[in-house]
């Protein structure tokens, strides 16, 4: 006997909306119908194809708001970092071996740094 005509409920379309716009696979939506990938993009062409699309724009303007609104400088740093290619100042301190390669930063040399910026606070005081 054959199967019935899928038709999608009102649960079916909000199911592949979410899962389509956190960019789910079609296979992954597909167990979750209980369909077949062939009927999934017959039924909700549109929605795979939009989905994710709008779940973007809504991210960006939500980031947009927050990095302009002065409330989330870490935000604004994101933004600018990602749109605008700003980088972080490069690191001052390297760390290298007797022999002058580069080497791992260890506690000898935090407790070191430390002591300098204690004894240039003492010294300036």
């Amino acid at each position: 006997m054959a199967r019935p005509s899928y038709q999608p409920t009102d649960q079916d379309i909000r199911t592949v909306q979410g899962m389509a716009a956190c960019g789910f696979p079609h296979a992954e939506i597909c167990t979750i119908l209980d369909i077949d990938e062939k009927t999934l993009r017959k039924h909700f062409r549109d929605t795979l194809d939009k989905a994710m699309i709008q779940a973007d724009a809504k991210v960006s303007q939500t980031m947009f708001q927050m990095a302009t609104s002065g409330e989330h400088p870490g935000m604004t740093a994101f933004w600018m970092k990602v749109r605008r290619r700003w980088k972080e100042p490069a690191n001052d301190h390297r760390f290298v071996d007797e022999s002058g390669k580069d080497r791992p930063f260890l506690l000898s040399d935090a407790d070191r740094l430390i002591a300098e910026a204690d004894a240039e606070t003492v010294s300036s005081e």
